[in-house]
């Protein structure tokens, strides 16, 4: 009963889904954003962001600060080589394309956005863990 506890201390949902939509909101409207994009890809990312939250804080609430720290790397470069993509994406559809080839490259675009998302709430997730177990760690009181 006291690692359910634990759990809900770490990851309480609405405060999660707060924070993950506001990391969600610094990104509409920007250059990374497909004009037209719609509503469907932040859905499915603020749906996937809390999923992959979740089960971070569930198997990885243990882990040493350093573990911590190499994966939050990991997921910050996943998430700045998502955004790069998605800069290219947007100089790749500058240029005249076909209907058919136009709408493969938006679809990427959209996955690729989304990918960026998620590794962004990875990436806060992972942090804010790496930071209580450095704390937890070095016994500092909280």
């Amino acid at each position: 009963m006291k690692d359910v506890f634990e759990i809900v201390g770490y990851a309480s949902p609405s405060a999660l889904i707060a924070a993950l939509t506001v990391w969600q909101g610094l990104l509409r409207g920007t250059w990374f954003e497909r004009p037209g994009i719609g509503s469907a890809p932040y859905a499915t990312a603020l749906l996937v962001g809390v999923l992959i939250s979740f089960a971070v804080v569930i198997f990885w609430r243990h882990q040493k600060a350093r573990f911590l720290r190499r994966v939050t790397a990991f997921a910050f470069i996943a998430a700045f080589a998502f955004l790069s993509a998605c800069v290219a994406l947007r100089s790749t559809l500058a240029q005249p394309w076909s209907p058919n080839a136009t709408w493969r490259l938006e679809t990427l675009w959209d996955t690729t956005y989304v990918a960026a998302m998620v590794a962004i709430f990875a990436f806060a997730t992972l942090g804010a863990m790496a930071i209580g177990a450095s704390i937890r760690q070095s016994g500092t009181p909280a």
